[in-house]
Formats: structure tokens, sequence, C-alpha cells
């Protein structure tokens, strides 16, 4: 069954009508759909008589039309029988709840279930997001639904979930139109629920909706507005965000929980009393003072600086926090749990008295939505009544007043991040099965799905995107968008800005000609002849390179990392000693041995100035010494005939290597391959290379 409806929505992508009716002819046979089997026979008559009138030569004007109209209905076809195969011959999510109503003994209508939404919200969000295409008098129903103000906001915003779950998963004209028409509405909440539904589905079917040009001309009207193009742009900023989510939570599971776990162990107290000392070291969401001193040295602190940053930004960083305890509660099997507007009143959690108000207090901070308030409300649930009561004194001298803790954020943007984070968590956490559709995954660059790229891809709004993907370091998504700019509006910092994309892919070649066209409008800056210096340097340009950094050294003679690549490109065009005094230079201006010591240090070694090497190379290992120091230490010390020290460091830089760094390598490749070469050419020989290794590896014996 899934070969065949592969092979049709090929036929389909390349608008191949006949072998898509063939295929979905033999698919509605196999599954016994005998209202598909109809419609694909009507579909071939009517496509029949107009190659009848096209073999003879009739002149016929609505060809085209008609084809494209054939095309619709066979799409339509398609997602009925894929929708079939779902149901039946797969366990999804999807199946399982369409299952379930399909056995029901007395299933209420869809017309008695608007009626009295909130006392059968799972049916009601179950029949949507299983149901069939919509015909116009089922649309009409749901219409007066969201138009009846005695609706709960939280029914409606469900319902309309359930339409986005729905559309994704079988794609339905009618179900989008209704959620293009909520997505003005003037509650915020329904607004921004629909707002994501509505560009997700336009991000999962772009072909389809090509083939209902009204649904671009809806989008059309409705998006006219300045205020409604405003919100697109924050819609699209948020969506770029969510991008790095996964990464967010790779670099927390990965690197920062690690490391905060350890710098929490040096500065807990040992006597579990006293929490007053510890809530002193607790500084803005919980990051303690350690990890932001560590900012300012370590590239875990740096992280951690980001990530917050990020997070004022709406970046979602609490995807890992919360994902295991999605797995852990029942409460989350259930596909309308996942949108349910929070409410610590909801009957699963079964809380009240000071856990109630506890969780009321912590859902009014605004970085939550509302699956993860829902997380938290069932931890607390089930939390021991001794740990719940450490757990409530600690974040209580923690957080601010409870009328100081929702974030400066407006109200819509507040809505539309927690309504996209809520959206994420399902698509990538619940348990759909395989065949689940993950709208995250596809473009979601509002400049190139139409009729998006029409409102917001040119002028102040495609500036605004382009400026705020560059700024949040995603310069694949900038480069195109600047590039799109540049041909309307080009200027110094639009072409300073996409060579720094290209620079950041490793495209020197297309960044040196991007920073040269930004001279154009006016001198290099200092920060443009910076880059075109170092993009030159690394594709190997050194020449050029130099007369670069010798243009910068006047104008910034103590730049320590300008001293050491002026230095780089003097020793690649052949003048060591200049290169040499430059160094000293660097050297001399460091407070501590670092990158113009290391510089140093190797330069003198590659001069053969083995002995002068040594002294510089004992600064570095004083300080705070790299791998590669280590090495070039052992290096040198051997070449100035210190044989027993030069065996002792080699042990000392192989002890420190990680042991799958050992097992996948020999010792001599290990130790020296990077300069194998110098060596040899500076009296070693591959005998004497070998027998280092061995001494340096007895210690595995």
């Amino acid at each position: 069954y899934k070969n065949l409806l592969d092979e049709a929505a090929k036929h389909l992508q390349t608008d191949s009508l006949m072998p898509a009716l063939t295929v979905l002819k033999s698919l509605a046979e196999l599954l016994a759909d005998w209202n598909s089997t109809s419609k694909i026979n009507d579909i071939h008559r009517g496509y029949s008589a107009l190659l009848t009138y096209f073999r003879s030569g009739a002149e016929d004007v609505g060809r085209e039309q008609m084809y494209h109209n054939f095309l619709r209905e066979t799409d339509e076809v398609w997602g009925n029988l894929r929708r079939r195969f779902l149901i039946d011959h797969t366990e999804t999510a999807y199946a399982q709840a369409a299952r379930v109503l399909q056995h029901m003994s007395e299933r209420p209508t869809t017309e008695h279930l608007l009626k009295t939404p909130t006392t059968q919200i799972t049916t009601l969000f179950d029949s949507i997001w299983t149901s069939e295409p919509f015909t116009e008098s089922v649309a009409a129903l749901f219409r007066t639904f969201f138009d009846n103000e005695d609706t709960k906001t939280a029914d409606k915003q469900l319902v309309a979930s359930a339409l986005t779950l729905a559309t994704l998963e079988v794609f339905d004209p009618l179900k989008l139109r209704l959620l293009i028409s909520l997505s003005r509405n003037e509650n915020v909440a329904l607004r921004t629920r629909a707002m994501v539904g509505v560009v997700l589905v336009f991000a999962s079917h772009p072909q389809r909706i090509e083939r209902h040009p009204e649904l671009h001309a809806s989008i059309s009207v409705e998006y006219e507005s300045a205020a409604a193009r405003r919100e697109l742009v924050e819609l699209q900023m948020l969506l770029l965000l969510s991008m790095e989510t996964r990464k967010i939570a790779q670099n927390m599971r990965e690197d920062i929980l690690p490391e905060m776990l350890r710098k929490s162990k040096e500065i807990m107290p040992q006597n579990t009393e006293d929490f007053s000392r510890l809530n002193a070291e607790i500084a803005e969401l919980g990051i303690n003072p350690e990890w932001a001193k560590d900012a300012q040295q370590s590239e875990v602190g740096k992280k951690i600086r980001r990530l917050i940053d990020m997070q004022q930004k709406g970046a979602d960083i609490y995807l890992s926090s919360f994902a295991m305890l999605k797995s852990r509660f029942p409460f989350f099997r259930q596909a309308v749990n996942w949108f349910l507007p929070f409410s610590s009143s909801v009957a699963e959690l079964q809380i009240d008295g000071a856990r109630k108000a506890f969780v009321d207090t912590m859902a009014k901070v605004g970085m939550f939505c509302d699956s993860d308030k829902y997380s938290f409300a069932l931890l607390i649930a089930q939390m021991p009544e001794e740990q719940f009561a450490m757990l409530h004194t600690q974040i209580e001298a923690m957080i601010p007043e409870s009328n100081e803790l929702q974030t400066p954020e407006s109200t819509f943007t507040a809505s539309l991040r927690t309504t996209l984070q809520d959206f994420y968590r399902f698509a990538t956490l619940f348990h759909h099965g395989d065949t689940a559709l993950n709208p995250f995954r596809n473009t979601l660059l509002l400049t190139e799905i139409p009729p998006f790229s029409a409102l917001i891809g040119n002028g102040e709004a495609l500036q605004q995107i382009a400026t705020f993907a560059f700024d949040e370091e995603n310069y694949a998504v900038a480069l195109p968008l600047l590039l799109q700019l540049l041909e309307k509006e080009p200027s110094a910092r639009l072409w300073q800005m996409a060579g720094y994309c290209h620079q950041r892919a490793g495209n020197y070649q297309k960044a040196v000609e991007a920073y040269e066209r930004s001279g154009l409008f006016g001198d290099h800056s200092a920060w443009t002849i910076r880059q075109l210096a170092a993009c030159h340097r690394a594709i190997g340009n050194f020449a050029e390179a130099l007369n670069y950094y010798e243009q910068m050294a006047t104008a910034q003679p103590d730049d320590i990392g300008l001293l050491v690549r002026h230095a780089q490109c003097l020793q690649e065009t052949g003048n060591a000693e200049k290169a040499l005094e430059l160094l000293h230079k660097a050297d001399y201006l460091e407070e501590k041995p670092a990158e113009g010591t290391r510089a140093l240090f190797r330069a003198l070694f590659l001069s053969g100035k083995f002995k002068a090497a040594l002294t510089a190379g004992r600064r570095l290992m004083a300080a705070e010494p790299q791998p590669a120091d280590r090495l070039l230490m052992a290096h040198s010390t051997w070449l100035s005939c210190d044989t027993s020290e030069a065996v002792a460091l080699y042990k000392g830089y192989y002890a420190r290597l990680e042991p799958a760094v050992r097992a996948d390598k020999q010792t001599v490749d290990l130790l020296f391959n990077e300069d194998k070469e110098f060596l040899l050419q500076n009296g070693k020989t591959q005998v004497d290379l070998q027998i280092m290794a061995d001494a340096t590896g007895e210690i595995q014996a």
C-alpha cells in the first residue's frame, strides 16, 4: 500500500495525471475503497474526453485549467486513500484514535460535539483530527462554533489545533480556510493558534495549496494590513529560533548540564538546612554566579550566556528539561493534552491546597508553554511531602512576587512563542508512529513560501528578518535574504554582512568579493580590512593578506591577534626574522602566556631555535597549556638533545589523550604525524621516531 501511495505521490509532484490515476485505481481496489474508485473513474472519463478533443485538433481555451482541475481532484483522492491506509494498516496514534471512534457504540455527531465541547473534548479533538475532508455544510457548523461568543476560548483553541493536525495529516482546503479566517481573530490566544497552524500547513503542503488559488487569495486579503504583516515578521523570527531548538537541547544535555552539576557540587552546602546561603548564590534564571563568571573564560560559560540571550528573545531552552517528564506521565498519551490551555483545575492533576497554589504561581512565569506547565504540575502532584516542601522553600526564595513574574514580551509574542513550543513538543516528543508528519522538518522561511513571500519578502520586513537571522548566527538563512536585499538596495553594510556569511561558511573567495564590493560605497572600515586579510590568508594568498595586515599595523599596533596573524603571513612569504620580531612583541604585550606566546613558541621551533623555543614553552606550561603545547615542548626538548626529559614529556602528553583516541591510532602517528617531516629534517630518523613511540607507550604494557 505504502509503495503505491509513494509512487502516486511522485506522479502528482510532476503533474503526471494519467500515471497517477492508474496507480491510485490499483490502490483503491486493494483497499476496497469503492468511493475512491468511483471518483477515479469520473476523473478518467473527463480526462479521456479532453484527450479526444485534443486529438481532433479542436480549439479548447480552457484545456489547461481543466487539466489542473483534474490534478486537484486526483490529489484529493490520494489524500483520502492515504487516510484510509493510515487508519486500516498502521499503528500510529492517528490510526488508534480513529479506530477508537469507529468502535464507539453511540458516537455523537459533530454538530452535537460542537454544542457541548467541554464535556467531550477528547472525542471532539480526535474526531476533527481524524476526520474526512469537510463538506461546505460541515465547515458551516465550525464557523458557527467559532462565532459563538458563549463558547469558551480554551475550547476554540483546542478545535483550532485539531484542525491544524487534521490538515497536516490529510490536506483539506476547507479546514485550512477556517484556520486562515481564525488567524486574524481579535482574541490573541485563538489568533496565534490559527496563525501557527496556517504557516505550518503552508510549509507542509506547498504544491497542494498551489492547486487552490483561492487559498493564496485569502491570505493576501487577511494579511493585507501593516499590523498583520508585522505579526508575520514576528512569527518568522520565532520560527527561525525554533530551528535551533534541537541544537539547544543537545548543548544542554551534553555540555551545560554536566558542567552545571559539577559546579553545583562545588558550592552545595554540606548542611541541607543552610538553604539561605545557597539561595544567595543563585542569580537570575537560576544561573549560578560561578557559571556567569565562567562566561568570561570558558566555552561552557559562553554557551550559558548565549542560551540566556536566546531565551530572552523567545528561543526554546526548556525542551530537554521537560522531555523526560512527558514520556513519564500517561496524561501525554492523549494528543489533545499537548494543546490544552493550562489550568490547575484539570481533573488529571489531582492537586489542591499548597501544591495547587504553588503550581498556579509557577504557571504565571511567562517562559513556560502550557504542556510544560502540565509536566511541572504532574511532577508536583506525585512529589513526596518532604521533597515538595524543600523545593517550595528554594523556589519561593528565587522568584519575585507573582505580579512581577510575567516576562516583558507582549501578550501576542508570549502567546505565539508558547503556541509554537507546544506544537514543537507534540511534533518531536509525542508517540506518533512511523508515518507521522513533522512540519518542523520543512522549510520554515516564509520569504520562500507563497503567498507570504509577497507579503514580507521585500523592503523593511525582509531587512528585519535578514538582520535577525544574521544576529542569531543563522548565516545559511541570512545569506539568501541579504542577497535579495542587495539586488534592490545595495549598501556597504549589507555587502559586509553577506561577506561574513560567506566567510563563516568557508566560501572565502566569495567573501573577498563581497567585502571588496562594500568598498564601492566608501573606504573600507578597519573591520572589513581585517576580514579581507583573514580570507586571503585562508585561501593561501599570503602576499595579499600581508598588504592588509600592514594597513592595520599603524592603526592597531598593539593588537595581539593582528600581530600573530601578520607574523604568520610574513613566515609564509619568507620573512621569518620580521615574523619573530612581531611575535616577540605579541608575547611581551600579553598579561599571561597565551596566543602570542604560543605563536612565538612554534615560530622559534620552526626556525630551529630550540633553546629559545623551550624558554617560551616553559612559560606556557606554567600557565594553561594546551595539548599541542605539551607535544611541541616534547619535540623541542628532544631536538635539544635531552632524550630522557623528552620521553617524560611525551609520556605526559600521551597519558592525557582520551582512551578512544589512543585506541584509534598507533602511538607513532599520535606523536609525530604533524611534525614528522620537520623532525626528520633536523636529524631524527624513522627508527628514532618508532623507538621514541615505543618508549612512550611502554606505560600501557
